[in-house]
């Protein structure tokens, strides 16, 4: 396992990768649910979808619509911190 601090998408996706339990899909779903993602959202969504979680699992579909909904979120959060200068884009903290 690589140890090395790097991006939350990245870690999600390499944990998703090695998770074989109803139990291990749970804390990850608990886990993506309570976290801001600020990117990478379509990588893990690719990771849930082809990870061994059953197809029939409640988690599967519910983990996938929570990404779709942060990565509208982030992207939003984004819009709204660029603003339009003349011809400028201006990113406000």
């Amino acid at each position: 396992m690589d140890w090395t601090d790097k991006p939350f998408h990245e870690s999600i996706v390499d944990a998703i990768a090695e998770a074989t339990t109803p139990e291990d899909f749970a804390m990850l779903a608990r886990m993506i649910q309570t976290t801001k993602i600020p990117n990478g959202h379509q990588v893990i969504i690719e990771a849930w979808r082809g990870s061994k979680i059953d197809e029939r699992h409640p988690d599967r579909m519910v983990i996938i619509a929570c990404l779709l909904g942060k990565k509208a979120q982030a992207k939003m959060d984004e819009e709204k911190d660029h603003v339009k200068v003349g011809g400028a884009t201006v990113i406000v903290d």
